[in-house]
């Protein structure tokens, strides 16, 4: 296992060894007390000057660089490792010293570090608690609760509309459907079965597609070709059937995801609401003027 590190991960475990939050200024300037102070309440691997090297911080670090296989490293790895967070600390140690967290550049780097931290740790909160029951049977009838169907359709596919008009003259003519597909289509997979897609939801095909197969009655033909991105197409509905469902507990672990995600969009969109946004006049908010 390698134990190389970059500098970002290792700031990762360090402001998060350090336990940024409140005051950026008074923590800043209290910080190296604080530590000293916490270093004997804290469980740590090791302690730098007085600044503790959390178990918390070194097992993140430990998953990070093995991915997610902390049991592989060997108890050299781990010392190497630790070397290196004792390095980084040392470091970071030197520019408190130097001042150079209080250089502005540097202060709005750890703030946007400890607010991306902290929103990451938001999320995780409320994906650990993950949704309700109801959320997750509501979300199920909305989206099973009507009848679905699937469809059976032939088509056949060319490169223009005036191609696509003369088949559909054809197939009103009496011409067999299937054997045209084989002779004509520029879809080869389909056009070699007669032009046949075989079973289908309307979400599986492009909107333009499905939207003309839903308008047909089993064995009839599309009146006027269908353009996709694909080409132009003439279409015919075989049959329908109705649409297997699956059980809330089958479609839960699809539903929870979306559930989640309309739950966190809810959740932003009611903080923004309730939040007081003052925004200024800044010119980094303007476009660059043209030369």
């Amino acid at each position: 296992m390698k134990t190389k590190l970059s500098v970002l991960a290792l700031a990762i475990a360090a402001a998060l060894a350090a336990g940024c939050s409140g005051d950026k200024a008074e923590q800043q300037a209290k910080a190296p007390a604080q530590a000293q102070a916490q270093a004997s309440d804290v469980a740590a691997v090791t302690v730098v000057n007085g600044e503790p090297i959390t178990e918390s911080a070194f097992r993140m670090i430990l998953e990070q660089v093995t991915q997610g296989q902390p049991d592989l490293a060997s108890a050299e790895n781990r010392q190497a490792l630790l070397k290196e967070m004792v390095d980084m600390t040392l470091l970071a140690q030197e520019a408190r010293r130097q001042g150079l967290d209080r250089d502005p550049d540097t202060a709005a780097r750890l703030q946007q570090l400890e607010n991306r931290l902290l929103a990451q740790a938001a999320l995780e909160k409320m994906i650990e608690k993950g949704p309700d029951e109801a959320s997750l049977k509501a979300a199920y009838d909305e989206r099973y609760g009507g009848e679905s169907k699937e469809y059976r359709a032939r088509h056949i596919l060319v490169d223009s509309q005036e191609k696509a008009q003369e088949i559909t003259k054809q197939v009103e003519g009496g011409g067999d459907f299937a054997a045209i597909a084989k002779e004509q289509s520029i879809d080869k997979a389909s056009g070699a079965n007669g032009g046949d897609l075989s079973w289908f939801t309307p979400e599986q095909m492009v909107q333009p597609f499905a939207d003309a197969v839903k308008t047909l009655e089993p064995g009839a033909v599309t009146k006027e070709p269908v353009q996709t991105q694909f080409g132009w197409h003439v279409i015919k509905l075989e049959e329908t059937r109705p649409a297997p469902k699956p059980t809330l507990e089958e479609a839960k672990p699809q539903l929870q995801n979306v559930v989640l995600q309309k739950q966190i969009e809810q959740k932003v969109e009611e903080l923004r609401k309730n939040a007081k946004i003052e925004q200024k006049d800044s010119a980094l908010l303007k476009p660059a003027k043209a030369e």
